[in-house]
């Protein structure tokens, strides 16, 4: 009978071994849960601000990704502008040098025929058209008056400079170095290259060869000689009027 009862009590007692373990368990689930339910608002708003970090540096690097795009966009537009422009100047230089080619050309023969010869020369250079006529041919000595044979043989180079009436045209005059003497009218070489100068672009002008507007006039006097002035062949060739028509390209 004794053993009996101690077989039931030891019985009865092994049910509280899972009881209390199921009991721990229950209440490691319910801590659980508490310290889900209960928000750290610090915590939170460091999180939260690092999420908005993250975002704007994410905005941040599309928008320099997109500014960066746009730049490059913009600069090939610029290049290729650029390169179209520098196209058509090219060409628009090549047409004109071929007519100024030409021009020259037609010139140089016209004076070959003219009383003009051996007294003018005409060279296409990198700015334009030089024309150089020696004052022995333009005028007589020590004045500024175009004589009759001369003007009729400038004005059969017209047919040749009209087409570049548009263009920009500088008249330079130059004399020797031997002073002025018993003029009344010129004081010096300065007045005398000077209006030797202004006769050629009125006589120009006059017969509508070139514009007015256009003309710039330049005196020398007996600076920049192209020849010795110390013997008399050389202040003949110092003596003259040069024309340069300027290119417009």
């Amino acid at each position: 009978m004794k053993r009996k009862k101690r077989h039931e009590e030891e019985a009865g007692e092994g049910w509280l071994l899972p009881y209390s373990d199921m009991l721990t368990l229950l209440l490691a689930l319910f801590i659980v849960l508490f310290a889900m339910s209960k928000v750290d608002s610090k915590k939170f708003a460091e999180v939260q601000q690092e999420f908005g970090t993250i975002l704007s540096a994410k905005a941040d690097s599309n928008s320099i990704e997109n500014s960066a795009l746009d730049s490059n966009a913009t600069t090939n537009s610029f290049i290729k502008d650029n390169v179209v422009k520098a196209k058509r100047l090219a060409a628009q230089r090549n047409a004109e040098t071929q007519q100024l080619s030409s021009i020259t050309r037609n010139l140089q023969s016209q004076i070959r025929r003219s009383a003009l010869k051996n007294k003018v020369t005409i060279k296409l250079k990198q700015d334009g058209i030089h024309i150089t006529m020696a004052s022995s041919i333009l005028f007589q000595t020590q004045s500024a008056k175009l004589t009759t044979p001369v003007k009729k043989a400038l004005n059969q180079l017209g047919p040749y400079l009209k087409p570049l009436r548009n263009n920009t045209i500088t008249i330079a005059g130059y004399t020797d170095n031997l002073p002025v003497a018993n003029s009344q009218r010129y004081a010096s070489n300065w007045d005398l290259s000077a209006q030797r100068a202004i006769a050629v672009m009125h006589f120009f002008v006059a017969n509508k060869i070139i514009k007015e507007k256009n003309v710039t006039i330049e005196a020398f006097a007996a600076n920049h000689p192209r020849a010795n002035n110390q013997t008399q062949q050389g202040r003949a060739k110092n003596r003259r009027v040069e024309m340069v028509i300027q290119r417009h390209f």
